[in-house]
């Protein structure tokens, strides 16, 4: 089975509105589903097919290497950090719908840093450093999150 191959993003992490961080996720959207001739073979928007994914903890899982979803905080990263396009296309429209709306109420995208997250069960990301850890404020690296994200497939 042939599967998602990752998204070549735009550089542009701080957007000036939320509207523009929507628009920005819908033309990953677009670019990802122009990329599909070759590479889809999965069932969007499905989460309870999850025989292929790799669970990593509960509610939270590998759709394919260098991306982790996190069903339970709703939404999915890759080695960039939050990602709009991987969110729709492995949680739905709805948990992107809610992130945005998130990013809205913290002020928009100037004041959300997307390369640093938390997954629900308190594993810590940072993209720019390319490491997780187990918790915000450890310095004991979580080398299976790591792994997945940061480390280059074979």
């Amino acid at each position: 089975m042939k599967t998602i191959k990752h998204l070549v993003r735009p550089t542009l992490l701080l957007l000036s509105t939320s509207l523009a961080f929507s628009a920005l996720a819908t033309k990953q959207t677009e670019q990802s589903n122009s990329l599909n001739t070759e590479t889809v073979d999965i069932e969007a928007n499905n989460t309870s097919n999850t025989a292929n994914h790799t669970p990593l903890a509960d509610g939270i899982y590998s759709p394919e290497h260098g991306i982790i979803c996190d069903q339970k905080a709703g939404f999915c990263v890759d080695g960039f950090g939050i990602s709009m396009a991987f969110t729709q296309t492995f949680l739905g429209e709805d948990a992107q719908n809610k992130m945005l709306k998130m990013i809205e109420e913290v002020g928009g995208s100037d004041n959300f840093d997307s390369s640093r997250f938390s997954f629900s069960n308190k594993v810590y990301c940072d993209s720019t450093e390319r490491r997780c850890f187990d918790d915000r404020y450890s310095d004991t690296q979580q080398t299976q999150f790591t792994d997945v994200l940061f480390a280059e497939e074979e």
